[in-house]
């Protein structure tokens, strides 16, 4: 995927961390920005039916009341937080227990059906929103728990991964605020989310190519390999990790015959020593 040379290992960590801020500013916390998207979805008529004509006794001037609108399009995003708070715990389970590959799969599945429903969506159907928001935003938290890992590539920077990364998963809000000013331009909204559609295949190449099946270990060992990365990285590490195990070996083995040597020298030296020494001769008494 890249090439073979010098610094190959901390080419491969740095792709990993570089697409995994692009991921987190781009598709993680996209529903922090719903005030945006609400201005655009009013104007294509989501909701629009609960709009009624009211009528003020004093003058008999008739206004349009669209409180009921503003009501549903506050509701569907009270439903994705509560959707989102009530699957964290089985989502951190099976992220615990089935590794990173599994997660990032479930967390591009409620992505793709989220952006999906919405491209699909039209004004008669606006109760789509309700579960469209709910997997966009399941899918954003997700992909920030599965990337949050990613720091550990890097010990000495590992705080200030996470935080940038917490950062980018906070200014992600802005993708609805591109897509609101898009729209005053011409383009449609379901152009806008066909193409986040199409985004989640970048999300797709990124869980099989640059991150681990089951999790990146903090602190990292030397011979870690995720990913994909050239056959000589992979032959190099594992011929250095035999070597290190030969190479405990013959330590084991070279202790053992240090002290076997040591128990036969002293045993010798103990067999050339006489039993009983003998006596010096009292002197004779005067």
């Amino acid at each position: 995927m890249f090439e073979c040379q010098g610094g190959r290992v901390q080419l491969h960590y740095c792709l990993t961390v570089l697409s995994g801020l692009l991921e987190s500013l781009f598709f993680t916390g996209i529903t922090f920005g719903w005030a945006s998207l609400v201005f655009v979805l009013k104007k294509d008529g989501y909701f629009a039916g609960y709009c009624i004509n009211a009528t003020r006794a004093e003058d008999q001037y008739v206004s349009i009341d669209c409180r009921g609108q503003d009501e549903h399009l506050s509701w569907v995003m009270s439903v994705a937080t509560i959707a989102n708070t009530l699957t964290r715990l089985p989502i951190g389970y099976v992220f615990d227990r089935c590794g990173t590959t599994v997660a990032r799969l479930i967390a591009v599945c409620f992505y793709t059906t989220g952006t999906l429903l919405i491209t699909l969506s039209r004004a008669e159907t606006s109760v789509l929103l309700y579960p469209a928001t709910a997997c966009l935003v399941i899918a954003g938290t997700t992909l920030y728990i599965t990337n949050v890992q990613v720091a550990n590539l890097f010990d000495t920077y590992r705080s200030t991964i996470i935080n940038v990364y917490n950062g980018a998963y906070d200014s992600s809000a802005a993708v609805f605020l591109i897509i609101k000013l898009l729209h005053e331009k011409g383009v449609s909204l379901h152009s806008c989310f066909f193409f986040l559609t199409f985004c989640s295949i970048f999300q797709l190449l990124r869980t099989f190519l640059l991150m681990p099946k089951r999790h990146i270990p903090y602190p990292l060992p030397d011979t870690y390999t995720y990913g994909v990365s050239c056959p000589s990285t992979r032959r190099e590490r594992i011929e250095e990790k035999e070597n290190d195990k030969e190479d405990q070996e013959l330590d084991v083995k070279r202790n053992k015959d240090d002290k076997t040597a040591e128990a036969e020298t002293s045993a010798l030296h103990l067999l050339k020593r006489p039993l009983v020494e003998p006596k010096q001769e009292e002197g004779w008494l005067l």
